[in-house]
């Protein structure tokens, strides 16, 4: 027969070279087709189970304990999905099925049919159970019997939540227990209850001191006859319960027919009585409601009447109203033409006086204006080197001019500058004409100076200043900057 499932990776651990020499050629076969590695102890086996996926573990049970490590335990911790056959001389005491001894765990008996091994591992690789890594734990009842088989002398610390014991071994017997306050025999049963946990191998105190006598073994299969003479009575006890249960269904249902008949009966009774009342009710109802429209038809009449002469006196009130509104409405409109005549005759006086005072202002500014420039001229004039100045308007023209040199054409120098800076606005982009505040020439070997007034200023012209040299031209800056501040000050007072 051959095998057609997914190859699978078997590590058989054993000292004898020879065992796992013909345990890889078997196992190798077209049969199985696995692919086969060996160990020669506890390290290296574990090692290869570090390297690579092994999905069967053989071993002899004189590897249990190999290499300073409890191999069987450090394999069920590391590796939980990891199948396990262990190979043995003596016989298995147990309470399972020949061939298993726990979920995930298996046995075979030396000397064993190659055969019997190889069927084994095929029914093992066919099972189609996984391992719930969320249940982690070494089942406690294998691995007690393995220790005693092997002839352990060992010391097993217990843990499942918050539930703690420890087993004693001595030449593959338990001799002592420890479970909470409990000791012996009943500390053991208490931590076989655990069912699964996380063991840790230790070695064997000293000073430990014997509390168990009997074999480990038949203790195992005791707690094994608890648990199934406990599983019987709790299956009786369910049965019981049961047959109660359904006994007790059974009195209910015969209890909630009787009480449906009655409650039938007393139901048609009701309704048959209800019948007649309510047909008593209708018949006292139509009466009443005959009355009833009697009663109202005579009360819409009068009440008719009464709404006609209120209408009629409304209509009446209605139209006194509206001929009241009507002549209030005259009344007003008239008024409000009239005082809509005296608020235009106001606005108009109002801005008649606001233009004359906007008038007088800016003749008044313009005066101040005038004679500031006068004045900063003749400061001008002052300061040594001095040459001419003109005042120009914004847009080149010259408005007024002092100069100590008569062979100067002021104006075509106006235009010119005036020209250069629209010039220098047009091809700078980042800098205009209006953004300048001041700007120094050379003109036939004199210094030009061109500076302009801000654009939030009352005053608002360009100067124009030609000295014979640059030497003083902070004097120019300070005559400026005080004409400014004097006039801006004048102008305020105004």
């Amino acid at each position: 027969m051959v095998n057609n499932m997914p190859r699978k990776n078997i590590l058989v651990v054993d000292e004898q070279e020879d065992i796992t020499w013909s345990l890889a050629q078997a196992l190798s076969d077209k049969e199985i087709a696995a692919k086969v590695l060996t160990a020669a102890d506890g390290r290296e086996a574990l090692d290869k189970l570090s390297g690579e996926t092994i999905h069967l573990l053989i071993m002899d049970i004189t590897m249990l304990e190999s290499a300073g490590q409890d191999l069987f335990i450090e394999v069920k911790k590391k590796f939980p999905a990891v199948a396990v056959i262990v190979m043995t001389t003596l016989p298995v005491a147990s309470h399972k099925k020949e061939g298993a001894l726990g979920e995930n765990l298996f046995y075979v008996e030396k000397p064993f049919d190659i055969n019997h091994l190889k069927q084994l591992v095929i029914r093992i690789f066919a099972r189609k159970t996984t391992v719930d890594l969320s249940q982690a734990g070494i089942n406690l009842t294998d691995i007690i019997q393995l220790k005693c088989m092997a002839g352990s002398t060992t010391t097993l610390q217990i843990n499942k939540r918050n539930q703690q014991g420890a087993v004693y071994f001595k030449d593959g017997e338990v001799i002592h227990a420890t479970c909470e306050q409990m000791v012996g025999e009943e500390a053991l049963f208490a931590i076989l209850d655990f069912g699964k946990g996380v063991i840790t191998a230790g070695a064997l105190p000293k000073d430990v001191s014997a509390t168990i006598s009997r074999p480990g073994i038949t203790l195992v299969k005791e707690f094994f006859a608890q648990v199934e003479t406990s599983r019987q009575k709790a299956a009786r006890q369910e049965a019981a319960r049961k047959k109660a249960a359904a006994e007790e269904a059974a009195r209910r249902k015969v209890e909630a027919e009787e009480e449906a008949r009655r409650k039938a009966e007393e139901e048609e009774a009701a309704r048959k009585k209800a019948a007649a009342e309510e047909e008593a009710r209708k018949k006292a109802e139509e009466e009443d409601a005959a009355r009833k429209k009697a009663e109202e038809e005579a009360a819409a009449r009068k009440k008719a009447e009464e709404e006609a002469a209120a209408r009629r006196k409304a209509a009446e009130e209605e139209a006194a109203r509206i001929k009241a509104e009507e002549e209030a409405e005259a009344a007003r409109k008239k008024a409000a033409e009239e005082e809509e005549a005296r608020k235009k005759i106001e606005e108009e006086e109002a801005a008649r006086k606001r233009a004359e005072e906007a008038a007088n202002y800016e003749k008044r500014k313009n005066q101040t204006i005038h004679a500031g420039l006068k004045d900063l001229l003749t400061g001008l004039s002052n300061i040594q080197e001095f040459v001419a100045a003109g005042v120009l308007s914004p847009t080149g023209q010259l408005l007024t001019h002092t100069s100590t040199d008569q062979n100067l054409d002021l104006e075509m120098l106006a235009e010119n500058f005036n020209k250069l800076f629209r010039k220098i606005r047009k091809t700078s982009t980042k800098i205009s004409f209006e953004k300048l505040k001041e700007t120094l020439f050379t003109f036939e070997g004199r210094s030009v100076i061109i500076r302009r007034s801000a654009p939030t200023e009352e005053i608002r012209f360009h100067l124009m200043v030609i000295m014979e040299s640059s030497l003083n031209l902070d004097l120019v800056d300070r005559v400026m900057d005080d004409f400014q501040s004097r006039v801006q000050k004048k102008i305020s007072q105004l």
